[in-house]
């Protein structure tokens, strides 16, 4: 496939470590953007750049390790969603988020970073997808706190062996969108990656839950992430129209205008007048001129820090209309008290569990002391 990184890409990473113009000049310089773009899982991407100025590259050859370590870790990740495939069955599922990138996207899996492997799966299915994968052995944790522990909650988190499968039978909270997902399950297309078995998203269906995506972190997210719009939208800026469709469609349209907002600020390239006019139809000026000055973050500014209230009001306002603010705030509330009730009788559940194994180790080892006893007195009456 043809790939090439934005022309802008490294000098867009090298200002926002270093707060200068690319390139670097020195050991000095090159040493926080070599560490931002470990610290990122970037390092593959740039050592196969072939553009990179003969002094960056030199310098990034000591990380070579890493490179070599990305490589293991994309095969590990291959294993693990053959793994889940093959404790899932004959479920329907389609491979979201990095997965789906690192194969639809990138000439070579090692190069998109990667934590975790994302999957959805039908959501009259979920439970009992969830039921085969704790057969199969596989841990479920809650890294989300107590909401996570609703049936509501979209995603379940497993782990299995060094890896960390979310199942999602949804994008993301129902209350925040009104996504067909009939729509998308009739539109998914077999997977462009090893096993075609399995699903991915339409063209334009990846497009605007990439938005959501990032809109639900209200766009303070890794560089990457941008760089996967850019990607997407390379040489298929023809799917903007019914991208801006569909995200009318679905209730997202914040969500599309942020995604195209933002890449463009960090990749001058992608403000085309396609985006722009997708941008245009997408929200009205008021709206535009709102969200780029209160609400989505300026990469060239210091970045400012949200406590918990300053996150939600920007997800109140990334939400595209009163009726589903409305929801997502009466869902929040009901979320987080009835995730906590779950969580306390989980509590209680697990704490009962071990004092009842703890009776009957007690029991066990009063009965062999019994019998000890027992034999000790037979001996003493033979001798």
């Amino acid at each position: 496939m043809s790939f090439e990184l934005p022309p802008s890409f490294w000098p867009t990473l090298y200002r926002l470590s270093v707060g200068k113009d690319w390139p670097p000049e020195s050991d000095r310089d090159a040493a926080p953007f070599l560490a931002r773009v470990v610290r990122e899982g970037l390092l593959s991407l740039l050592l196969v750049d072939a553009t990179l100025p003969a002094f960056v590259a030199q310098a990034a050859r000591p990380y070579e390790a890493l490179h070599r370590t990305n490589l293991l870790r994309a095969r590990v990740f291959e294993d693990s969603l053959r793994t889940t495939f093959d404790a899932i069955g004959d479920e329907p599922m389609i491979v979201l988020k990095g997965t789906d990138y690192a194969y639809r996207l990138y000439p070579s899996p090692h190069l998109r970073p990667r934590q975790d492997i994302d999957v959805l799966v039908p959501r009259d299915r979920a439970a009992a997808i969830a039921w085969r994968l704790k057969r199969a052995g596989f841990r479920q944790h809650f890294p989300a706190g107590p909401v996570s522990r609703l049936r509501t909650y979209h995603e379940m988190v497993f782990e299995i062996g060094n890896a960390t499968v979310e199942i999602h039978h949804s994008f993301i909270q129902r209350t925040r969108h009104r996504i067909d997902y009939d729509g998308v399950w009739k539109r998914a297309t077999p997977w462009r990656g090893f096993d075609q078995r399995l699903l991915q998203l339409d063209e334009v269906d990846a497009l605007i839950y990439h938005s959501i995506n990032m809109s639900a972190d209200q766009f303070s997210t890794p560089i990457f992430r941008h760089l996967d719009c850019w990607l997407m939208l390379r040489t298929n800026e023809q799917i903007l129209p019914q991208g801006v469709g569909r995200a009318r469609e679905w209730a997202a349209t914040h969500a599309l205008y942020g995604a195209l907002r933002q890449t463009s600020r960090y990749f001058p390239q992608l403000a085309t007048p396609a985006v722009e006019r997708a941008m245009q139809q997408l929200i009205s000026g008021r709206t535009r001129a709102f969200l780029d000055r209160e609400i989505l973050p300026d990469p060239w500014s210091p970045r400012r820090r949200y406590g918990r209230p300053g996150q939600l009001w920007r997800k109140f306002w990334l939400i595209d209309d009163a009726r589903h603010r409305a929801a997502f705030a009466l869902y929040h509330a009901y979320a987080v008290i009835a995730g906590s009730l779950l969580s306390q009788r989980a509590a209680r559940q697990h704490e009962n569990a071990e004092k009842k194994t703890g009776e009957n180790d007690f029991a066990s080892q009063a009965q062999e002391q019994a019998g000890g006893d027992h034999q000790s007195e037979r001996r003493r009456r033979i001798e």
